[in-house]
């Protein structure tokens, strides 16, 4: 479940700081919700580097933005959420099978497994 101030429903802010399998990289939109300086300050406390995309430029962020698109097609437009809970019980059901289903650009692996290779290489490097 997403904190309520969450800036949108696809980016949770953080609790607190993220494990080693997070990437410590974040390159959001240029949205209010991503410049504000309270936005800034929490990556930054996180250990979080915050690298934005041009200005007015979707092409910078072409993966997140064809991502939204997918989302927005496969399931926020095909469904009428009658609650904000039967909301991120969909949009959080279509982001868990996005997870676990193979992808070609991936090798016909799931993002999951390709996490659990990268963790494992991790381990027998350290």
């Amino acid at each position: 479940m997403l904190p309520r101030n969450s800036p949108c429903p696809g980016t949770p802010i953080l609790p607190q700081a993220p494990d080693s399998s997070i990437a410590q990289v974040s390159s959001p939109d240029n949205g209010s919700a991503f410049t504000a300086r309270r936005f800034k300050a929490k990556l930054a406390e996180l250990g979080i580097r915050h690298r934005r995309g041009g200005y007015r430029d979707p092409e910078s962020q072409a993966f997140i933005e064809s991502w939204f698109g997918k989302l927005k097609e496969r399931e926020v437009w095909l469904n009428e959420y009658e609650t904000l809970d039967d909301a991120r019980r969909g949009i959080g059901g279509y982001v868990d099978r996005y997870h676990h289903r193979p992808h070609s650009r991936l090798g016909y692996k799931t993002p999951y497994e390709v996490k659990q290779t990268w963790e494992d290489l991790q381990n027998i490097a350290a």
